[in-house]
């Protein structure tokens, strides 16, 4: 905590707890705990699907067309839907908010049972 205060430049705030309630909704809510983090890998998963030096040797983008003909009210039409998706983006995503799901589940099993209960118990 010393070096966290001793870090802040004058003038700035120096870094503090959370208040209670917020802490109080987590340990009711852990779930958001979860999502958190889930959001945190999905972000970080796009950062790295859509750096530079990655898009340079690995770009997927794939390009769907769909035309519909329809009839409505005696008035027929085509409908045109055309969707470009960057697949590598979406599983990069996808695949860094399961690792870090994964890692803090993990995390939680490989815990010694003497820490981990202490834990719990708290």
């Amino acid at each position: 905590m010393m070096g966290l205060m001793a870090s802040t430049a004058p003038g700035q705030t120096p870094y503090k707890l959370p208040p209670p309630e917020i802490v109080a909704i987590l340990d009711a809510f852990p779930i958001l705990v979860w999502a958190g983090a889930a959001l945190l890998g999905w972000i970080a998963g796009g950062l790295l699907a859509t750096d530079p030096i990655v898009v340079r040797y690995l770009t997927a983008e794939t390009h769907i067309v769909a035309d519909i003909g329809y009839a409505l009210f005696g008035h027929a039409d085509r409908l045109k839907l055309e969707l470009d998706l960057n697949l590598l983006e979406y599983a990069c995503s996808l695949l860094g908010a399961i690792g870090v799901v994964f890692a803090g589940w993990l995390t939680l099993r490989l815990r010694p049972a003497k820490v981990h209960a202490s834990w719990k118990a708290d």
